[in-house]
């Protein structure tokens, strides 16, 4: 696209300008070079073109439009699969834990656990914080279908998996307070707090996470196939999400048992990744139709009260690109820059 710069000045931190009162204009296919002595402000200009930083006066803008109003590095990752592009990388550095102690707490109803969950990620509570129901839980930790089956009927609805992690210095010592503080909580929350339940150990099952799933896929154990609706949304909203699923399945008469859910919080509790996974026998037309159509009108009911698919593949990008015609557009103006010849994933999300 046309890129403007209109008398642009920026200053790091309020320092001296790094620019002042820059005005130039690129022409799209135009190829331009900066050159200068250090301090000049090359990288600065390069930096406010993918708006790494914003101006401190004046405008940038593509193609018309004030970069302000856009976001490009979401536009970017929202291409996801379909545009790499690696300009730095940060690692996180922590202490390995040295010691862990793992918890399953359940219930009838999602609703409890969801509190609990806000609280324990509120105040960060040290570990792997998500929750599960009793079909995926079956399906991690078995690996015939009857084997699925029998567990599955046996556990509560719902389950959430803690673990108490000892980082750093006096891991004994951590996990013990973290271990009383956590069972305080459940308490005070109504709940049930388990080492084991049915036979399903809570350290075997933090040892399977930490590892790849075993074959078969453990998507693949119950039924042979499945189809998957995940999103972004908040904690809060996933028994509604849940409900909308059963009532849905329920009424086109698709089994509860073959339903399974995953959520996760993210960014301290503030928001979550919210997963359903329904299971068929890819052998069966009728099953397979049957969760094709279930995916759809659920994925099509969950878009309308608030779901973000932010990895939209599938039948999904149709769903989620419906009422934002202007983002497609964008993707597709930052694809023509990065893939035009489309040779990455060609034909997904909104490039078909």
């Amino acid at each position: 696209g046309r890129i403007v710069f209109e008398n642009v000045s920026f200053s790091y931190l309020g320092r001296s300008p790094a620019l002042s009162n820059i005005a130039l204009e690129i022409e799209p296919g135009e190829i331009v070079a900066f050159a200068g002595p250090s301090g000049a402000g090359k990288t600065t200009i390069a930096n406010l073109i993918p708006r790494l930083y914003d101006p401190t006066e004046g405008r940038v803008l593509l193609d018309g439009i004030d970069l302000r109003q856009m976001d490009p590095q979401r536009l970017v990752s929202g291409a996801q699969g379909t545009i790499g592009i690696v300009t730095w990388m940060s690692l996180k550095c922590r202490f390995l834990s040295g010691l862990s102690r793992n918890f399953l707490i359940t219930d009838a109803s999602l609703e409890p656990l969801i509190e609990l969950s806000y609280y324990l990620t509120r105040i960060r509570f040290s570990g792997n914080i998500f929750i599960l129901n009793g079909c995926n839980l079956a399906s991690l930790t078995r690996r015939t279908p009857e084997e699925i089956a029998s567990l599955r009927d046996s556990l509560p609805s719902w389950v959430m998996f803690v673990s108490c992690e000892g980082y750093g210095p006096m891991p004994g010592e951590k996990v013990q307070y973290l271990e009383a503080d956590l069972r305080e909580l459940v308490k005070t929350y109504g709940l049930r707090l388990h080492r084991d339940i049915a036979g399903t150990s809570a350290d075997e099952f933090a040892r399977l996470l930490a590892l790849p799933s075993a074959e078969p896929y453990w998507k693949l154990r119950l039924k042979g196939g499945f189809n998957d609706i995940f999103f972004l949304t908040t904690q809060g909203k996933t028994p509604e999400f849940a409900g909308v699923l059963s009532d849905l399945a329920q009424e086109q008469g698709f089994p509860a048992g073959n339903i399974g859910v995953y959520i996760q919080p993210v960014v301290q509790g503030t928001s979550c990744h919210c997963e359903f996974n329904l299971y068929y026998d890819p052998a069966s037309r009728a099953e397979t139709d049957a969760t094709a159509k279930l995916t759809a009108e659920a994925a099509d009911i969950m878009e309308v009260k608030g779901a973000f698919f932010s990895r939209p593949y599938g039948n999904l990008a149709d769903v989620a690109y419906r009422r934002a015609r202007d983002t497609a557009e964008m993707q597709k103006k930052v694809k023509d820059i990065f893939d035009p010849n489309r040779i990455l994933n060609p034909g997904k999300l909104c490039f078909k």
